[in-house]
């Protein structure tokens, strides 16, 4: 069964195996998503803040899951970013994920408490990132901050 749930920074996510997993779409915007409402010739559409309407006619088979690196159930967009991050995490056990430097400094830290995680990196400098994870299963991901 196929699901869709909406919500903040225009955070899309999609199943297709009846919630056991989700997948993040890409929006293209950052609003604050309110509603989706599905249509009999497979359309949907999302209504969000600020007047954000967006709309698919295939049932999201055009809008294309994140194309950025999953380690371990890490998924990081929009990357590159310019101020906020969603971070998804699969398996949650109050892991804590880490920004670092290319000099390997660590510049911001984030407690992961719930799969979906939103992280303002506004204030780093544009350039080259790491973002750790120190779960069970540490790993990391490129971010490239705009």
């Amino acid at each position: 069964m196929t699901g869709y749930a909406v919500g903040s920074y225009g955070f899309i996510m999609i199943t297709m195996d009846g919630g056991a997993t989700w997948i993040p779409q890409i929006s293209g915007t950052l609003q604050q998503l309110n509603s989706l409402c599905i249509t009999p010739d497979n359309s949907a559409f999302t209504a969000g803040s600020a007047g954000t309407v967006l709309r698919t006619t295939d049932m999201g088979v055009s809008v294309r899951p994140s194309p950025l690196p999953t380690l371990s159930g890490l998924s990081v967009f929009p990357n590159p970013s310019k101020d906020i991050i969603t971070v998804i995490k699969g398996k949650m056990s109050g892991d804590r994920l880490s920004i670092l430097n290319t000099m390997g400094q660590e510049v911001l830290t984030h407690e992961i408490t719930s799969p979906a995680s939103h992280i303002d990196i506004s204030r780093l400098l544009p350039g080259l990132y790491f973002l750790k994870d120190y779960g069970e299963s540490a790993s990391g991901i490129k971010l490239i901050k705009k």
